[in-house]
This record gives C-alpha cells, structure tokens and sequence, in this order.
C-alpha cells in the first residue's frame, strides 16, 4: 500500500511544482480557486453516484471498512455541492461551465465503475488529492473566507482516511494493481484539469501521453 500511497504524493507533488513555476500565480489565485470550486460542483453528483456503487461492489466482496468509508462519501458529496456554491458565493462567482476533460473523466468513470472497481476507486482516490491540493494553493492567498476553509478542511483529509483504511485491508496483488491503473489515468486527467484549472488550457489540451506507473508492471 506504500507503492500507491506514494503514486498519489508524487501526483500531487507535480501539481505543486508545476503550480509554483506559473507565471502571476499569486494574482491569479482567485481565478483559480473560482475555477476548481466549479469543477468540484460539477463533478459531485457523478462521484456521489460512483461511490454508492463501489459501496455496494466492496459490500459483496467483504470489504466492510471500505464500503462504510465509501458509503459514508456518497452521502458527503452533498454536502460537497453546498460548499462550492457557498465557496463561489463568497468569491462572488457564478459557477462556470466545466471544460470537456471534466465531462469526459465522468463519463470515462461512470464507465468501469462496475467492472473495475478497484481502478475506480484509484482514479477517485488520485483526483480527490489533486483538487484538495489546488484548492489548497488558492486558499493560501487568503482569497476565500475563513469559513469555506474550514469547511473544505474536512473534504480535504479524504485521501488520509482511505490511504489508512487500505493499508488494513487484505488486497491482493490483482486489487493493488487496479488501484495503480486508476491512478496512472488520474495522472494523464487530473493534470489536464487542474491546468485547466490554472488558466493553462492550451498545455493541457497538449497532453497526450500516459503515465505508466513504475509500480504496475513490477514486483508487489
């Protein structure tokens, strides 16, 4: 669980990198949290939907804590929706339309969700730490209210609370090796949104190469 763990710091790692080398980021910042909070809007209901499905696939499985954590998210994402609007609110914002990546990350989700569940739940996982790391570098301007901060406080310890209830599960080699394929598409989507995100449309819509985890093909 380690090697996956990893896989998703080094994501998010990327994203603060790159985020850190783009030019008038500091002013740019409102923008940018006004853009991820549309994003986290848009996909809420789809990843509500995703994650009562999971539930019931970890159910059948006997994978009790990871559908009660699963489960407990779909109710959450709710809420999820009431924070980006409150969010946008408070950035005196309109929600805008979410580019094509983003329908497209749904509609490919929506897809396997039944049939590769553990590559859903990597993919998800992945993404749920990219957008809490992009808020996060909106958030340190001090552009949004103390308020939505502590809201977002919340959804941001995601990634913590599934890393640990994976680590006592009792995955097997197949299992771990879907949660990196889910990883590895979230690392060819996820940066195109945040850059998206980042006001960088035109080198997001240049990506095209997957990125492969090292972890996939070796030894677990």
């Amino acid at each position: 669980m380690e090697r996956v763990a990893f896989e998703v710091e080094q994501l998010v790692d990327e994203l603060r990198i790159e985020a850190s080398a783009v030019p008038g980021i500091a002013a740019a910042r409102r923008e940018l949290l006004v853009r991820m909070w549309s994003l986290r809007w848009a996909l809420a209901p789809g990843a509500r939907r995703r994650y009562l499905a999971l539930a019931t696939q970890f159910d059948l499985a006997g994978q009790g804590a990871l559908r009660d954590v699963v489960t407990r998210w779909s109710v959450d994402d709710e809420r999820h929706e009431r924070v980006a609007e409150a969010a946008l609110w408070e950035l005196g914002a309109d929600a805008i339309e979410a580019p094509l990546d983003a329908k497209l990350w749904d509609a490919y989700l929506d897809a396997i969700v039944v049939e590769q569940p553990w590559a859903t739940l990597g993919a998800m996982w992945a993404w749920e730490e990219l957008s809490a790391a992009a808020i996060d570098l909106g958030q340190l301007a001090g552009v949004a209210s103390r308020l939505v901060a502590m809201k977002f406080g919340a959804e941001a310890s995601r990634g913590s609370e599934l890393a640990e209830t994976l680590r006592g599960a009792a995955l097997d080699p197949e299992e771990i090796a879907g949660l990196l394929e889910g990883i590895s598409t979230a690392g060819v989507m996820g940066p195109r949104l945040t850059r998206w995100a980042l006001g960088r449309e035109a080198e997001a819509s240049g990506v095209r190469a997957w990125r492969v985890s090292r972890w996939v093909a070796g030894p677990r």
